[in-house]
């Protein structure tokens, strides 16, 4: 999985590398670019690109609308803004629910950051030093650096017979690493500088810097970070540093994320990424212990992993549910099927016929009779 990363390139973590849609339409967007004059009317149009391959995205991609994180990334924006000196227009943020960490962003000055990213990080001082490293890339224009360098090398004219046709693809693998790593190196020493002017905690960093390395070797852009949060945590003068890399527990953090923590959590249920699923909803439910959605879910993560163990988790976490809101019908349904595996076919009749009752308009109630004729009405 990626970490924060640019235009130019992702930043693996210390999970798997995973290639997302936005970056596939960064790739096309770089190739058509690759064979222009880097004049400002061509970076127009290569903005213009960027643009449609966003709109692509978007109409691929479930987008998260939530006002009061919005308002959050805003506000955390314009703090880092005002210590930047550019003409260009305020960076643009959007949420994807997607359950892999990762953030980036398009020559325009929109940046996409995942559920994923937003859940893995564990206070609003990180997810400051992730927009920073964001605003670096788009004010620094890294990714039409990028361009003009492998235009300036002459690399696609002299690999031409080496690459069956396709020099701009050559071009492009020959240099992207270097040019990635030189980006993302410049990305996080000056995020940190905005994060530092803005007045966020840097020693709350530490964990962050430590734990987004590239993997499976060490690179420059991994020694840097080591460097950075080596530097911060030499400099402080704290005797109780933020160097913990587990899940957020910051409940204000939480409050902020809360909406996409649940969005995360739905997204890792459905690609079966249970333990991943387990720790967003732990960290929702350490704020929100009284919320009876979270405790559904929590046992449709028990429930999917077909284990006898799980079943009965599963079942106080329906029943937790269901004491929360007597009202939350999706619990009685799921107690139905559960009891009616574990071959308790009286206690499954009984949830079946309490689900039924509270929707008696339910479309989709005719697999639930059948269960009930199964289980002998």
């Amino acid at each position: 999985k990626k970490g924060y990363s640019a235009v130019c390139g992702g930043l693996d973590m210390k999970v798997a590398v995973i290639v997302t849609a936005c970056m596939g339409a960064l790739l096309i967007i770089t190739r058509i670019a690759f064979a222009l004059s880097p004049s400002a009317q061509q970076e127009q149009h290569l903005w213009q690109r960027a643009a449609a391959a966003q709109a692509d995205f978007e109409r691929h991609s479930t987008m998260i609308d939530d006002r009061q994180l919005s308002a959050g990334l805003r506000g955390i924006l314009t703090r880092l803004w005002t210590h930047v000196q550019t003409d260009l227009p305020l960076m643009a943020v959007k949420v994807v629910q997607a359950p892999e960490p990762d953030a980036v962003t398009y020559p325009n000055g929109v940046c996409y950051i995942t559920t994923g990213m937003l859940a893995q990080l564990r206070n609003e001082d990180q997810l400051a030093m992730v927009l920073a490293h964001e605003l670096t890339h788009y004010v620094r224009r890294h990714a039409l650096g990028a361009l003009s360098t492998q235009l300036e090398s002459g690399s696609a004219e002299n690999s031409r017979s080496d690459t069956h046709g396709d020099p701009i693809q050559y071009g492009y693998q020959a240099h992207a690493s270097h040019l990635r790593m030189a980006a993302e190196r410049e990305a996080d020493q000056e995020g940190l500088r905005l994060v530092k002017a803005a007045g966020f905690d840097e020693t709350r960093l530490i964990a962050l810097l430590n734990d987004f390395r590239e993997q499976p070797n060490e690179t420059p852009v991994s020694a840097n970070r080591r460097a950075l949060a080596g530097d911060i945590a030499q400099k402080s003068t704290s005797r109780s540093l933020d160097t913990n890399t587990s899940y957020n527990t910051d409940p204000q953090y939480t409050a902020l994320i809360a909406s996409e923590l649940i969005a995360n959590a739905k997204a890792s249920l459905q690609e079966g990424l249970w333990e991943l699923a387990e720790h967003n909803l732990g960290d929702y439910l350490r704020v929100y212990p009284d919320d009876p959605r979270a405790h559904f879910l929590s046992g449709e993560v028990q429930r999917r992993q077909q284990n006898n163990d799980r079943l009965q988790m599963a079942i106080q976490s329906y029943q937790k549910a269901i004491e929360l809101d007597q009202g939350y019908a999706p619990a009685y349904r799921q107690l139905g099927v559960v009891q009616f595996k574990m071959g308790n076919l009286t206690a499954a009749r009984r949830h079946f016929r309490t689900y039924l009752s509270k929707t008696p308009q339910d479309k989709g109630s005719g697999y639930i009779k059948g269960y009930l004729k199964l289980c002998g009405n």
